[in-house]
């Protein structure tokens, strides 16, 4: 029998849109602030699990251990590949879990630990194999660290969805764990050149020893998480009947609010900066400063280091927009912020004014931390949308389909970053020396890459119909109807 069709009060036409004006959080929705903390805490492993791969393996591999772009690029890709594979099959089986600590927490707790014991193991490769074996290695230890970052991160982003059902309160729990977040990530721009330290002998043993402490990390920021939030949706999903897999993604995939948000807005503004991403390393130390990787890594740290400024005071702005104005007015303002950052490089990344940069970072970080803030509660209103719809909660499926999705498209990009800094001519053995087309082609691709997704993603969010009226009518049913079953089930 189709779970998701046996079960819908939803396959009704769509109501009628009403403009509802955004109220304050009511207080049953509001959560206390130790348990805001406890959640963005479990920001530390899942930021690692997703950006220090991406930031660390081309400087490590291709940089220090001289293995080929190209391969480190298709590695990738297959690490991202089985990554998104095996998302699906880690939300339903969370959305299923009937444990007595819930359907998230559990998992929440061995994936970190998962996560803390294999991403040491990545750096571990002798510097003297061959390319071959050094890339076997790699792969091998990639997929286990991809499989503990979904062990982690589908429970953990789905428990932000449903943590409360408030779209206000929902951006600030967000906010809380972007300020985590922020802080953390101000660490991965700075391993590569501590890793550099005179006080290691070489940059692959620094990176052994910081990878072990980056793993201890992801391990440790796991815990607050478990042991310090609530599933609020439990005692109803517990009464839920289980979904197969198949009926999952089938009616996820029915859901054109969702699928056009991710695929049309998400995935292009994932997959650029992956594209291109490491590139800013590569235009410091070789554009900027001619063949100087310490100070382009040092420019690289300290961007960070004042980003993390601009984010922290953007914040508070953002959740007071939110409040005011709803999240797709300022999600527009933000990706138009980001467009005219990213077309800039090419005139402030230059060696007459290495400092001029920052002035395209100070237009970029305002614009990135508004867009993110407000991705993961843009999802949970695809899957309040769905519950509507459907009458089942299954934000780990959504959580997991976005992670596929996603990470399906990062991994196909993963093969063309490599592919195009090959392409560009770039060679690590001539260091200063290389070629002025080669210079040309990275600044282009980081100047126009960007540029062109957040093009995308600005036509893609013009079409996307869950405004905060429509929101706040599909709130309103959800509502009568919990209210109606509370209603039924009580005693006589």
């Amino acid at each position: 029998m189709d779970v998701c069709r046996s079960s819908c009060p939803a396959n009704e036409p769509d109501p009628p849109l009403v403009p509802t004006p955004i109220t304050d959080t009511p207080a049953a929705h509001r959560l206390p602030k130790p348990e805001k903390f406890a959640y963005a805490l479990g920001a530390v492993p899942f930021g690692f699990a997703y950006m220090a791969l991406a930031q660390l393996v081309y400087p490590i591999f291709n940089i220090s251990l001289g293995m080929s772009a190209t391969l480190i690029g298709i590695v990738l890709a297959v690490g991202r590949l089985w990554d998104a594979l095996t998302d699906p099959v880690m939300g339903t089986y969370s959305d299923n879990a009937r444990t007595r600590w819930g359907r998230r927490r559990p998992f929440i707790l061995l994936g970190g630990l998962a996560l803390g014991l294999t991403f040491p193991l990545i750096w571990l490769a002798p510097a003297d194999w061959s390319e071959g074996a050094t890339m076997g290695w790699l792969v091998v230890t990639v997929l286990l660290f991809y499989t503990a970052s979904t062990l982690y991160s589908v429970p953990w982003l789905s428990l932000g969805y449903e943590i409360t059902p408030d779209p206000v309160e929902r951006t600030r729990v967000q906010a809380w764990r972007a300020y985590v977040n922020i802080i953390a990530m101000l660490a991965l721009p700075w391993v590569f050149r501590v890793a550099q330290a005179d006080f290691f002998p070489d940059t692959a043993t620094g990176m052994r020893w910081l990878g072990g402490l980056l793993g201890l990390c992801m391990a440790v920021f796991a815990i607050p998480v478990f042991l310090g939030t609530r599933e609020r949706a439990f005692v109803q999903t517990s009464q839920q009947e289980k979904i197969r897999l198949r009926d999952a993604l089938r009616e996820t995939f029915r859901n054109r609010p969702f699928l056009l948000f991710v695929g049309g807005v998400v995935t292009v503004l994932l997959c650029s900066p992956v594209l291109v991403g490491s590139l800013g390393l590569y235009i410091n130390s070789y554009h900027i400063f001619p063949g100087d990787t310490k100070r382009g890594a040092e420019m690289i740290a300290l961007a960070g280091m004042v980003g993390a400024g601009i984010k922290l005071s953007v914040l508070p702005f953002c959740v007071k927009i939110v409040k005011r104005h709803g999240k797709l007015p300022l999600m527009k303002a933000a990706l138009w912020l980001g467009l005219i950052s990213s077309l800039s490089t090419w005139f402030t990344y230059t060696p007459a004014a290495p400092w001029l940069q920052f002035a395209s970072l100070a237009l970029l970080y305002p614009s990135v931390t508004a867009f993110w803030l407000l991705v993961d509660p843009v999802k949970a209103d695809c899957a309040d949308y769905d519950e509507a719809r459907t009458g089942l909660r299954r934000e780990g499926m959504y959580a997991a389909v976005a992670n596929w999705v996603e990470k399906l498209s990062i991994a196909i990009v993963l093969v063309f970053s490599g592919l195009a800094l090959d392409w560009s001519g770039f060679d690590a053995s001539l260091g200063a020396d290389q070629p002025e087309h080669t210079l040309t082609t990275l600044r282009l691709l980081f100047a126009l890459v960007p540029a062109c997704a957040f093009t995308i993603a600005l036509v893609a969010l013009q079409r996307f119909p869950l405004t905060e009226a429509r929101m706040a009518e599909v709130r309103a049913t959800l509502a009568a109807r919990r209210a109606a079953a509370a209603g039924s089930n009580a005693p006589s």
